[in-house]
């Protein structure tokens, strides 16, 4: 039986295999592959047999035709295809998350979502610490960070830019 590969990650010109399956003799292995390969693709092949893995570095990398080739070269042959788990935990935080914005919603009748009313309790609470007299510790400036990052991003995704305009001829105005 092959060893099997799976595509740790792949950008332009370069991919990370990792190989599993491997019992003794893996440096063998790898320096076997790394000799194919690079003779094969003229690439460059980078084998690390303590993690099990290699990168395939070339401009023109077709990690397809690379799989292809080393299974008809008895050198490894593709992990089958996993569907990614889905995250429990945050799927169920969001759901709750979602409620609780559409009942706050719902209860104001659409005046005031949870963004809106945590940047209303920060701003309150920079207020509350700069009038008590809390003015060396940095919690009444985190909150208004904090604050103004809500503000800009929900200014932002309400569909206004970022103030420069250009008058029709292309020009700033």
């Amino acid at each position: 039986m092959l060893p099997q590969a799976t595509l740790a990650h792949h950008i332009n010109g370069r991919a990370r295999i990792r190989i599993t399956g491997l019992g003794r003799g893996a440096e063998s292995f790898f320096e076997r592959t790394q000799n194919k390969l690079t003779e094969k693709f003229k690439c460059c092949v980078t084998v690390y047999p303590t993690t099990r893995s290699m990168v395939i570095e070339a401009p023109d990398l077709d990690i397809d035709t690379v799989y292809q080739y080393a299974e008809s070269e008895q050198l490894f042959t593709p992990a089958p295809a996993r569907t990614p788990q889905k995250n429990v935990v945050a799927s169920v935080a969001t759901t709750y998350f979602n409620r609780f914005d559409q009942g706050l919603r719902t209860l104001t009748s659409n005046r005031l979502d949870v963004s809106s009313s945590v940047f209303m309790v920060l701003i309150i609470h920079a207020c509350r610490e700069i009038l008590n007299g809390n003015l060396r510790t940095p919690s009444w400036f985190t909150a208004l960070w904090f604050a103004s990052t809500i503000y800009n991003r929900d200014f932002l995704n309400s569909g206004h830019d970022d103030g420069q305009h250009q008058d029709e001829g292309g020009h700033d105005g």
